[in-house]
Protein backbone atom coordinates (compact mmCIF):
# COMPACT_ATOMS: atom_id res chain seq x y z
CA UNK A 1 0.00 0.00 0.00
CA UNK A 2 2.66 1.92 0.36
CA UNK A 3 4.27 1.93 -2.92
CA UNK A 4 0.99 2.42 -4.70
CA UNK A 5 0.30 5.42 -2.79
CA UNK A 6 4.07 6.81 -3.15
CA UNK A 7 3.63 6.47 -6.71
CA UNK A 8 0.06 7.32 -7.39
CA UNK A 9 1.17 10.23 -5.65
CA UNK A 10 4.04 10.60 -7.80
CA UNK A 11 6.68 11.03 -4.63
CA UNK A 12 8.97 9.09 -4.13
CA UNK A 13 9.22 7.12 -0.55
CA UNK A 14 12.97 7.48 -0.11
CA UNK A 15 13.67 11.31 0.20
CA UNK A 16 16.33 11.90 -1.89
CA UNK A 17 14.54 9.95 -5.48
CA UNK A 18 13.23 12.70 -7.23
CA UNK A 19 9.89 11.13 -9.70
CA UNK A 20 8.93 14.07 -11.90
CA UNK A 21 4.90 14.10 -12.66
CA UNK A 22 5.25 11.77 -16.41
CA UNK A 23 7.59 9.37 -15.00
CA UNK A 24 4.68 8.78 -12.00
CA UNK A 25 2.44 8.18 -14.64
CA UNK A 26 4.77 5.75 -16.66
CA UNK A 27 4.86 3.93 -13.16
CA UNK A 28 0.98 4.21 -12.59
CA UNK A 29 0.43 2.55 -15.77
CA UNK A 30 2.76 -0.05 -15.06
CA UNK A 31 1.45 -1.04 -12.02
CA UNK A 32 -2.00 -0.97 -12.96
CA UNK A 33 -1.01 -3.35 -15.79
CA UNK A 34 0.49 -5.73 -12.98
CA UNK A 35 -2.17 -5.81 -10.85
CA UNK A 36 -4.92 -6.63 -13.58
CA UNK A 37 -2.91 -9.37 -14.80
CA UNK A 38 -2.20 -10.42 -11.13
CA UNK A 39 -5.95 -10.59 -10.59
CA UNK A 40 -6.60 -12.28 -14.01
CA UNK A 41 -4.23 -15.07 -13.98
CA UNK A 42 -5.41 -15.50 -9.96
CA UNK A 43 -9.24 -15.56 -10.47
CA UNK A 44 -9.85 -17.70 -13.92
CA UNK A 45 -13.25 -17.19 -13.26
CA UNK A 46 -13.09 -13.25 -13.55
CA UNK A 47 -10.92 -14.09 -17.08
CA UNK A 48 -13.99 -15.98 -18.12
CA UNK A 49 -16.20 -13.20 -17.75
CA UNK A 50 -14.56 -11.19 -20.16
CA UNK A 51 -15.75 -10.38 -23.60
CA UNK A 52 -13.70 -12.88 -26.06
CA UNK A 53 -12.38 -9.71 -28.03
CA UNK A 54 -11.29 -7.69 -25.39
CA UNK A 55 -7.97 -9.71 -25.24
CA UNK A 56 -7.29 -9.63 -28.49
CA UNK A 57 -8.74 -6.31 -29.50
CA UNK A 58 -5.82 -5.16 -26.51
CA UNK A 59 -3.03 -6.89 -28.23
CA UNK A 60 -3.75 -4.75 -31.68
CA UNK A 61 -4.90 -1.54 -29.69
CA UNK A 62 -1.55 -2.10 -28.12
CA UNK A 63 0.00 -1.87 -31.07
CA UNK A 64 -1.83 0.64 -32.78
CA UNK A 65 -0.93 3.24 -30.03
CA UNK A 66 2.49 2.30 -29.80
CA UNK A 67 2.59 3.22 -33.65
CA UNK A 68 0.79 6.17 -33.23
CA UNK A 69 3.53 7.02 -30.00
CA UNK A 70 6.83 6.54 -32.47
CA UNK A 71 4.54 8.91 -35.18
CA UNK A 72 4.85 11.58 -32.70
CA UNK A 73 8.39 11.64 -31.84
CA UNK A 74 10.15 14.78 -32.87
CA UNK A 75 11.89 14.88 -36.32
CA UNK A 76 14.41 17.66 -37.55
CA UNK A 77 11.22 18.29 -39.72
CA UNK A 78 9.07 18.35 -36.76
CA UNK A 79 10.82 19.62 -33.71
CA UNK A 80 7.93 21.47 -32.24
CA UNK A 81 6.43 17.59 -31.27
CA UNK A 82 9.00 17.55 -28.24
CA UNK A 83 6.70 18.13 -25.67
CA UNK A 84 4.12 16.31 -27.37
CA UNK A 85 6.02 13.21 -26.86
CA UNK A 86 7.42 14.21 -23.15
CA UNK A 87 3.86 13.62 -22.46
CA UNK A 88 1.38 12.27 -24.49
CA UNK A 89 4.27 10.18 -26.50
CA UNK A 90 5.55 8.70 -23.24
CA UNK A 91 2.43 8.09 -21.70
CA UNK A 92 0.48 6.66 -25.04
CA UNK A 93 3.82 4.29 -25.42
CA UNK A 94 3.22 2.97 -21.71
CA UNK A 95 -0.64 2.27 -22.43
CA UNK A 96 0.38 0.39 -25.87
CA UNK A 97 2.90 -1.49 -24.10
CA UNK A 98 0.83 -2.50 -21.13
CA UNK A 99 -2.06 -3.21 -23.44
CA UNK A 100 0.41 -5.92 -25.09
CA UNK A 101 1.96 -7.50 -22.15
CA UNK A 102 -1.79 -8.61 -20.61
CA UNK A 103 -2.64 -9.49 -24.03
CA UNK A 104 0.26 -12.08 -24.30
CA UNK A 105 0.57 -12.91 -20.44
CA UNK A 106 -3.60 -14.07 -20.95
CA UNK A 107 -2.94 -15.47 -24.45
CA UNK A 108 0.64 -17.05 -25.03
CA UNK A 109 -0.80 -18.56 -28.09
CA UNK A 110 -1.42 -15.84 -29.84
CA UNK A 111 -0.07 -14.59 -32.91
CA UNK A 112 1.64 -11.64 -31.65
CA UNK A 113 3.34 -14.12 -28.47
CA UNK A 114 4.43 -16.08 -31.70
CA UNK A 115 5.84 -13.48 -33.14
CA UNK A 116 7.42 -12.14 -30.09
CA UNK A 117 9.18 -15.20 -28.87
CA UNK A 118 11.10 -15.26 -32.59
CA UNK A 119 15.03 -15.01 -31.50
CA UNK A 120 16.61 -12.95 -31.01
CA UNK A 121 13.62 -10.85 -29.50
CA UNK A 122 13.33 -13.48 -26.23
CA UNK A 123 17.13 -13.02 -25.91
CA UNK A 124 16.84 -9.45 -26.04
CA UNK A 125 14.05 -9.11 -23.54
CA UNK A 126 16.47 -11.01 -21.28
CA UNK A 127 18.94 -8.62 -21.38
CA UNK A 128 16.30 -5.36 -21.93
CA UNK A 129 17.08 -4.05 -18.91
CA UNK A 130 21.14 -3.72 -19.13
CA UNK A 131 20.27 -2.47 -22.65
CA UNK A 132 18.42 0.72 -20.42
CA UNK A 133 21.11 0.83 -17.94
CA UNK A 134 24.15 1.23 -20.49
CA UNK A 135 22.65 2.95 -23.25
CA UNK A 136 22.73 6.44 -22.39
CA UNK A 137 26.39 6.20 -21.14
CA UNK A 138 27.25 5.05 -24.27
CA UNK A 139 25.49 7.55 -26.27
CA UNK A 140 26.38 10.06 -24.23
CA UNK A 141 30.92 8.86 -24.27
CA UNK A 142 30.92 7.76 -28.26
CA UNK A 143 28.27 10.50 -30.28
CA UNK A 144 30.73 12.83 -29.97
CA UNK A 145 33.52 10.74 -31.22
CA UNK A 146 31.64 9.87 -34.36
CA UNK A 147 30.27 13.27 -35.43
CA UNK A 148 31.45 12.86 -39.21
CA UNK A 149 30.92 8.72 -39.55
CA UNK A 150 27.23 8.98 -37.78
CA UNK A 151 26.48 5.56 -39.42
CA UNK A 152 28.95 3.63 -38.15
CA UNK A 153 28.89 5.74 -34.56
CA UNK A 154 25.69 3.78 -34.56
CA UNK A 155 26.87 0.65 -35.31
CA UNK A 156 29.58 1.06 -32.69
CA UNK A 157 26.79 2.45 -29.89
CA UNK A 158 24.66 -0.59 -30.60
CA UNK A 159 27.21 -2.81 -30.51
CA UNK A 160 28.69 -1.73 -27.27
CA UNK A 161 25.42 -1.37 -25.39
CA UNK A 162 24.39 -5.16 -26.27
CA UNK A 163 27.74 -6.34 -25.83
CA UNK A 164 27.50 -4.37 -21.84
CA UNK A 165 24.33 -5.77 -21.50
CA UNK A 166 25.25 -9.13 -22.32
CA UNK A 167 27.65 -9.02 -19.87
CA UNK A 168 26.02 -7.74 -17.36
CA UNK A 169 23.11 -10.17 -17.09
CA UNK A 170 26.09 -12.81 -17.22
CA UNK A 171 28.08 -11.77 -14.78
CA UNK A 172 25.52 -9.50 -12.08
CA UNK A 173 22.20 -10.43 -12.94
CA UNK A 174 22.00 -13.69 -13.77
CA UNK A 175 23.83 -15.21 -10.28
CA UNK A 176 21.94 -12.67 -8.79
CA UNK A 177 18.66 -13.94 -9.59
CA UNK A 178 19.88 -17.79 -9.24
CA UNK A 179 20.97 -16.62 -5.41
CA UNK A 180 17.57 -15.65 -4.74
CA UNK A 181 16.20 -18.88 -6.07
CA UNK A 182 18.37 -20.45 -4.08
CA UNK A 183 17.32 -18.13 -0.81
CA UNK A 184 13.67 -18.96 -1.75
CA UNK A 185 13.88 -22.58 -1.90
CA UNK A 186 16.16 -23.26 1.16
CA UNK A 187 13.21 -21.00 2.90
CA UNK A 188 10.64 -22.96 2.53
CA UNK A 189 12.18 -26.03 2.93
CA UNK A 190 11.56 -27.03 -0.66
Amino acid sequence: RCCWNSVRSGVSAHPRAHVTGSEAELLRIGAAAGMIAWHLVQHPEARRRLPLWLLPGAGMAGLAILGMAFELQPTPDFPNRMHLFWTAGLTTIAVGVALMCLHILLNPRSALARVLSVPPLPQLGRISYGIYLYHYPVVYYLQPRFVDTRALGVVVMVASTLTLATASWWLVERPILRLGRHRTLSVTGS
